[in-house]
């Protein structure tokens, strides 16, 4: 199975706009520990909520685009190399994009392990 056959697309996505509180009350309410962060319908990278957590709750995503997360899988990649790619960088979200960096969806740990548990 490839990674855009698990594609989630229920979870939002951020601007680098976006304020800080919002990010961080985005992940709480969804439960996770990334989001995408966009710009010009164009996937940046992930931003990590405990990098959130340490700034100021008013600044813009932007300020922060050091702490930016780039790594993303592409469309076709099995599964189980995305699934690697959570495990070892502590990732609850991996971005599934384009060769153009055109953002699709993220696959989150979760789906990963219930597919990886279900072809055995």
């Amino acid at each position: 199975m490839v990674a855009s056959q698990l594609i989630n697309s229920q979870y939002p996505l951020l601007e680098k706009e976006d304020k800080v509180s919002f990010a961080l009350q985005l992940m709480s309410d969804f439960e996770i520990q990334q989001l995408p962060v966009m710009h010009d319908n164009k996937f940046l990278g992930l931003i990590d909520k405990d990098d959130l957590l340490d700034a100021d709750e008013n600044e813009l995503l932007l300020a922060l685009e050091q702490y930016i997360i780039h790594i993303s899988v592409l469309p076709h990649e099995h599964f189980l190399f995305a699934l690697k790619l959570a495990a070892d960088l502590g990732l609850t979200v991996v971005p599934v994009v384009s060769n153009k960096k055109d953002y699709i969806v993220f696959i989150t740990k979760k789906n990963l392990k219930t597919e990886k548990r279900s072809v055995g």
